[in-house]
Parts: C-alpha cells; structure tokens; sequence
C-alpha cells in the first residue's frame, strides 16, 4: 500500500496498477524497494512485533547488493561476545541444525580465564590473532565470528517526504581455526527510520543477528575453492 512516504513510489504504483488490473492485480505481492541519493539498496525489511521496521542491507563500494564470498565448511563455530546482536546470530545458527556452537557468553568465559578482552577494538592485531586462537584451542571449533561496531550515522532528505532515518553499521569476520587468519568478512547496513514507532535496540539486535546467520548460512552453501586470506583490520 502506498504511504506517501517516498515520492517516487506513486509513479511506479500507477504504472504497475494499469498493467496489473482488476482480480489479478489484486492477487499479486510486489516487492518494494527504497530509493535513496546514496544507491542504498535493501537486502529485506523486518516489520518488527513492537511496530516499525528494519531495513537490512549488504552494500559494497557502489551501493549495489552483493551475494557474500564462500565459506569453508564448518560444523563447530564459536561466536563472539563483543555486539548485542551476536547472541541472536548464535540462536540462527543453532536453529539452522547446520553448526554446533559455542554460545557468545560460554566464549566470554573463555577469554575471562585467559584475561583477555572481549572488545576487538581494544586489541592489537597480534592480540587479536592470540585471541582468536585461544578460542580456537579451548571451545575446539574450526571457526570464530565475531562482528564489529563500524559506527551509525543520522540521514535526513530535504527532498524526500520519508521520516529521518539512522544508518547503523557493523561488519562481520571469520577466523578459521585451521588456517589461524581471517578468511572472510562482510559488511552490514541497518535502516531504522525515526519516528513514533521506532523499534527498541533488542528489537532491532535480533534483526541485525537474524540478518547476520542468514549470510553465514548463504555463505557456506557456496563453493569453498575461492576462500583467501584476510587481514584482521
């Protein structure tokens, strides 16, 4: 249904609804895409229980989408404790019957024993990496995932009649256990517009750890004879 919201919705609307007339123009659900200055094309939208909606997204450098780099199989993962949303990433792996995993707060423990942070950003690359292999030796998995806060920003357009929104951004990576480097590493883009429904931060977690197991998923379910090494930014 059209909300007035973005101006550039109702001549699409009008066009298709010549096309598509009476009774099956009735029976069919079109897919609604946001327009926006910057390119930011979206991955889904998740009407939340609270009421609102997230925009999820995995933008490259042009704003274009784009299907995540493979994976190596795995089975035992360990997820780390560092973002609110990797609690909910751990729940969609273990729901996906495809991973045994080391949940974030068993991970926690781990790295409390050892005396190391929790917090990526605090260590150093060689840190990470020591890190990274402690929970490796220790929880006995082939992969660690571990996401990043990358910072959010609020975007407005004077030109658009849709609410303000805020652009939150973090970024995934996969350490392999066997090859000791990240191997892969993905960005992802939440869209929360601002308004008298805006969702709560646990609402907005779980789409964030939801979006995030999914691209793991999507990931391991392609060829593994392209994975390279990273390096732990």
């Amino acid at each position: 249904m059209f909300t007035g919201k973005n101006p550039f919705r109702l001549p699409l609307l009008m066009i298709l609804g010549v096309a598509l007339s009476g009774c099956a123009a009735a029976a069919v659900a079109l897919p609604v895409i946001e327009l926006s200055v910057g390119g930011y094309e979206v991955y889904k939208v998740v009407q939340t229980s609270e009421g609102g909606s997230v925009g999820v997204s995995f933008p490259q450098k042009d704003g274009k989408e784009l299907a995540p780099a493979p994976l190596p199989l795995a089975r035992r993962v360990a997820v780390w404790p560092n973002e609110d949303n990797e609690k909910y990433l751990a729940e969609k792996l273990m729901a996906s019957n495809r991973f045994e995993v080391t949940t974030p707060s068993r991970v926690r423990v781990i790295l409390a024993s050892a005396k190391m942070s929790p917090n990526i950003r605090d260590l150093t690359d060689r840190e990470q990496i020591e890190a990274f292999s402690t929970v490796c030796r220790k929880a006995r998995v082939d992969l660690v995932l571990a996401a990043r806060d990358a910072g959010s920003i609020n975007k407005s357009n004077a030109l658009s009649f849709s609410n303000p929104a805020r652009l939150t951004k973090s970024d995934l990576l996969v350490y392999s256990c066997a090859q000791r480097v990240v191997v892969w590493r993905d960005e992802m883009t939440l869209k929360v517009e601002l308004g008298d429904k805006t969702p709560s931060t646990a609402a907005i977690a779980k789409v964030g750890g939801d979006a995030w197991g999914e691209r793991i998923i999507q990931a391991e379910n392609k060829p593994s004879s392209q994975v390279g090494q990273l390096p732990a930014k």
